[in-house]
């Protein structure tokens, strides 16, 4: 599954591991869980989860992370998530939304379609909490702070954890060695690229739209 391969457009990769994501969609079989972890830092800090709901109602009820945070990015589908415990959005594919520290946040399949999206969740130990409704652990954050259309706009987005933004590729993109986990998403592939402790280096014949998610060293 994980190997280096050709891909259409894109002439050269240095270094990296890639992943099809498309190709975890039709593997029902070995892919038949709510939740599936793909790949992760050398050190098991950060790691990128496949979720598939592939049922009406079915649900990862709303929690917090008060020692980290996961985002989610929506692959196919429409997912229905709350940003507080009485108040739901819907998030489209191509589209990310951020659950940082102490912020609310589920998952939810209201529709008769699969609902598949990424989750780059870090640290380990970022614990989950379910909380009540007058917990005074929730942070709130403003929609238009955690809700990203990724395939048109411009996206640059930071917390204590992580980095996220958006990058269009033509030519030669290079960036020097660091020892970092950092993935890069070819939005209109669903193509995943991952490189850590080692120079990245992406070349493509086309300009290709990527989102880069980088963890940040606390």
């Amino acid at each position: 599954m994980f190997q280096k391969e050709s891909f259409p457009s894109i002439s050269k990769i240095t270094g990296g591991i890639m992943l099809h994501i498309l190709e975890l969609n039709r593997d029902e079989k070995k892919y038949d869980g709510i939740v599936t972890k793909i790949c992760e830092s050398k050190d098991k800090n950060t790691r990128i989860l496949y979720f598939n709901l592939s049922k009406n109602n079915e649900e990862i009820p709303p929690h917090i992370h008060p020692q980290g945070e996961d985002s989610a990015y929506v692959l196919q589908g429409s997912l229905s998530y709350y940003i507080d415990l009485d108040e739901c959005i819907t998030v489209k594919a191509g589209e990310l939304v951020t659950g940082w520290s102490n912020v609310i946040h589920d998952y939810k399949n209201v529709s008769e379609n699969n609902v598949r999206f990424l989750v780059f969740a870090t640290p380990e130990d970022n614990l989950t909490v379910y909380p009540s409704i007058d917990s005074s652990q929730i942070v709130k954050i403003p929609i238009q702070e955690r809700h990203f259309l990724c395939l048109d706009n411009k996206v640059k987005i930071a917390s204590n954890f992580t980095t996220y933004n958006t990058i269009e590729i033509s030519g030669i993109y290079y960036e020097e060695k660091e020892d970092v986990f950092k993935v890069f998403l070819d939005l209109a592939n669903n193509v995943l690229y991952t490189f850590e402790d080692e120079a990245v280096v992406i070349e493509s014949l086309t300009p290709k739209r990527f989102l880069r998610f980088s963890e940040r060293k606390i």
